[in-house]
């Protein structure tokens, strides 16, 4: 059995009260493992540093981890959230006890070694773990190559979750140097960190990798991937791109023209909230795959985007549809429910807090309903890679589903029924405007993709139809003139060889 908790502090007295809540726990006493992961947002590093110890001090028995995170994106939406949760001490404790299981914590400082190098490193550790079932993956430092180190590291078999480290300072714009290098901002002690304790003492990593094996015989781990954004609009090739993540040009023209296009938007405006509700997507494998583009300091034409991006690749815009987005995640809350889930870490990106403002809430009391202590991670791009593929996402929310033992399929599906027919979001009668012209857009998309498709397929037909019967006329033209050069040969009566001549010529040019 998993218990989980978590609790929200915005200030040192509300931190120490959470760590003596834990200390005086029954399951922190009687729990195989105890897994703390410590989510920060505006901690330098002395103030990370200093706290582990503490948390360390007053909870040696824990498993400490966590990352720079955006907590008042997540929460500040929430039903009773406390007022003052923006404030710049914000700390999330997530805490689950595992009867059963057990966890390990493996780093990699990217400063020491690439991040090729650290996937092969945790790929041979995985190789050596009995019974690991899950990792979940933090990293620090803005467009570190997540999925270089996947490759690596990730079979498939064993899934990786989780999410890249929030910048622990407010950017005012990115820069670049001439290679697209993303200049290092660590602006006294404040950046984005991974952090866990090793042998009593706090190991902080600016540059890195995080993984959290969870492993045990009992153990199972459930992963889902909720997009819920509608592809829209041609396909438009990536032409010119540096260091995977600066785009210069898409489909020969400046990457930033396709905003002016399609949106309207000058250079001076490509700012989140004005992009960030119509993420770029691609095909890869079965999933569809995000990547948001900003302006670039400096390069009016040019495009930075946080997560890889490849020359040749084919990409369309897309647009969010609040209700698809609520469809998808009550679905997968369904399925959590049905998993029979003691345990949910989520990762979500912030896109969608632009995107349904308020509304966010709904998404997350979804889950919330259906593991009431899940832990949310809200960085800068959320990690996914299990057998269906993935790798550093976007616009997502990934779901990680926690259950030691067995479950009672008859009592999980009867509560996954009750779940369904108690969801306020299918229940609702009215919708607005907004989201009714979405879904007529939506429809109206579907119809003129799939009249594309149908001009395709007759344009496909009409080309085999003309390339099979110019062979089948071809055949017995070439008999003709065959037959014919015959005749001019043989024949010397000059009637016979003028129309022989003729016959030559519209044969020789009906076969052109």
């Amino acid at each position: 059995m998993i218990r989980q908790h978590n609790y929200h502090c915005t200030n040192p007295v509300q931190l120490q009260k959470a760590i003596k809540t834990i200390l005086k726990s029954r399951e922190y006493h009687t729990a195989k493992t105890v897994f703390l992961q410590v989510l920060t947002e505006f901690w330098g590093r002395n103030m990370i540093d200093a706290n582990l110890r503490m948390i360390h001090k007053m909870l040696p028995k824990a498993v400490i981890a966590g990352m720079t995170n955006l907590n008042r994106e997540i929460y500040s939406f929430a039903p009773n959230a406390m007022d003052n949760l923006r404030s710049r001490t914000s700390c999330v404790i997530n805490v689950m006890y595992f009867e059963e299981s057990e966890v390990c914590v493996h780093a990699f400082d990217c400063k020491k070694v690439t991040p090729l190098i650290a996937g092969g490193y945790m790929a041979s550790i995985l190789a050596d773990e009995e019974d690991a079932k899950g990792v979940l993956l933090m990293t620090a430092f803005p467009g570190i190559a997540v999925d270089d180190y996947l490759t690596m590291a990730a079979d498939g078999m064993v899934p990786f979750f989780g999410a890249n480290g929030a910048a622990n300072h407010e950017l005012k714009e990115m820069k670049f140097t001439r290679r697209c290098r993303c200049v290092d901002v660590n602006l006294d002690g404040f950046g984005s960190f991974v952090y866990y304790v090793e042998k009593d003492k706090p190991v902080i990593l600016s540059k890195g990798f995080l993984n959290v094996i969870f492993k045990g015989e009992s153990l199972h781990i459930r992963t889902d991937y909720d997009f819920g954004w509608t592809a829209i609009g041609k396909k438009m090739l990536v032409t010119d791109v540096e260091d995977n993540h600066l785009v210069h040009t898409i489909d020969g023209q400046p990457a930033s023209y396709i905003y002016k296009k399609y949106l309207g938007l000058n250079y001076d405006q490509l700012l989140l909230e004005n992009v960030a509700e119509f993420p770029f997507v691609m095909q890869r494998g079965s999933r569809l795959i995000a990547r948001t583009g900003y302006r670039v300091v400096d390069n009016e034409d040019a495009l930075f985007f946080n997560s890889p991006i490849v020359e040749g690749e084919e990409l369309r815009l897309s647009y969010g549809n609040p209700d698809q987005i609520f469809e998808e995640s009550s679905l997968t809350a369904e399925r959590v429910v049905d998993f029979g889930a003691q345990g949910l870490i989520l990762a979500a990106c912030g896109n969608r807090s632009v995107l349904l403002g308020e509304d966010v809430s709904i998404e997350h009391n979804m889950f919330r309903d259906a593991v009431p202590a899940f832990a949310m991670l809200h960085g800068n791009g959320e990690i996914l890679f299990d057998s269906e593929g993935g790798g550093d996402l976007a616009s997502v929310i990934i779901s990680a589903a926690f259950r030691e033992g067995d479950c009672n399929k008859e009592e999980t599906s009867a509560a996954a029924m009750n779940f369904r027919q108690a969801c306020p979001y299918r229940s609702r009668r009215t919708v607005p405007l907004v989201r009714r012209l979405l879904t007529f857009l939506s429809a109206t998309s579907s119809e003129l993709e799939e009249a594309v498709e149908d001009a395709n397929a007759a344009n496909a037909a009409k080309t085999m139809f003309l390339s099979s019967i110019s062979h089948e006329i071809r055949t017995p033209i070439n008999a003709v003139l065959g037959l014919d050069e015959m005749i001019l040969r043989e024949s010397r009566e000059k009637d016979i060889r003028r129309y022989a001549l003729d016959i030559q010529n519209s044969g020789r040019t009906l076969l052109s």
